[in-house]
């Protein structure tokens, strides 16, 4: 699993500014005795040895540092965690259940085969609840082959199911254009369908949206007019591309977003309660809008 160096990024750029201190210190270690030639064998010898044991001595300060500044923003990080984005939680959804320091195992958008798989998987950000009475699951994820400078990420953003009481008989794939992690699955037993793109009624549904189905008339009964409007609704309130998958009694939504939800600003010395807040209610407004825009509660879902 790959380690997700989001919530280090002033961390980085405060070492790197102490390292670069560091390499100018070394770089006067070997001109400084140059320039000044003229002294003695000895005084230059001194010179030297001066700035080898500053140079020494910086570096332990330089560890020292960046191990506070480190320590100091995990601490911020565990405060805004549990003061704040724990709080709006309880507020707005029943049986929650919220850990920062986990996500969705792979094992759930690999069940899927909807999505790429890559060789690095990380997630964090867990949260489990209940909204007008639709049981669901979140959480962030990063999907990467590779290492290093070879590192291609092929999903960053997050991942959320939702749960019915009803179970469709067959799967359905909505992928909007520009989506790239998504794939259509293939039969592996005489049980499942191939799955078919699916033409809409919906023009402006079809310009923005690819369908894929195991079945044309379920997917034209959960796909008619209002809803295909309240897909498109719901996309619009996202930066990022999306792709929802219909299996078995869920709903799984995957938000290319590029970025980490539930995340404080590193940029400011403290976290303002009423900004705080505020950021922490659009992040949760995307749980909410899937079930209030796409009406997942309404009979449709339900036995």
């Amino acid at each position: 699993m790959k380690t997700n160096h989001k919530n280090k990024i002033l961390f980085y750029l405060f070492c790197f500014e102490v390292f670069i201190t560091i390499a100018l210190i070394a770089y006067a270690i070997y001109t400084v005795p140059k320039v000044f030639a003229f002294e003695s064998n000895g005084e230059s010898e001194l010179s030297q040895n001066i700035l080898k044991g500053a140079f020494i001595i910086w570096i332990i300060v330089a560890v020292v540092l960046c191990s506070g500044k480190y320590e100091e923003n995990r601490k911020r990080k565990i405060n805004y965690k549990e003061k704040y984005v724990k709080k709006m939680l309880d507020q707005t959804f029943n049986k929650v259940n919220y850990d920062y320091t986990r996500g969705i195992p792979v094992t759930v958008p690999k069940a899927t085969r909807m999505i790429k798989i890559g060789s690095g998987y990380y997630s964090n950000d867990f949260v489990s609840g209940e909204y007008k009475g639709v049981e669901f699951m979140q959480s962030d994820i990063e999907i990467s082959n590779g290492s290093g400078e070879d590192k291609v990420t092929v999903f960053k953003g997050r991942w959320l199911t939702f749960e019915f009481p009803k179970n469709f008989l067959y799967r359905m794939e909505i992928v909007e254009k520009g989506f790239k992690a998504n794939k259509i699955p293939e039969p592996i037993d005489k049980k499942e369908k191939k799955f078919e793109k699916i033409e809409t009624e919906s023009p402006s549904f079809n310009q923005r949206f690819e369908v894929y189905a195991e079945d044309g008339l379920e997917a034209f009964y959960i796909l008619d007019p209002a809803f295909m409007e309240r897909i498109e609704k719901t996309g619009d309130e996202y930066k990022g591309k999306m792709m929802l998958m219909f299996i078995e009694n869920t709903l799984n939504v995957a938000i290319w977003s590029g970025k980490d939800a539930f995340e404080f600003d590193e940029y400011k010395d403290e976290e303002d309660a009423t900004e705080a807040t505020e950021n922490i209610k659009k992040e949760i407004k995307i749980i909410t809008d899937f079930v209030d825009f796409l009406r997942l509660d309404q009979k449709i879902f339900k036995k």
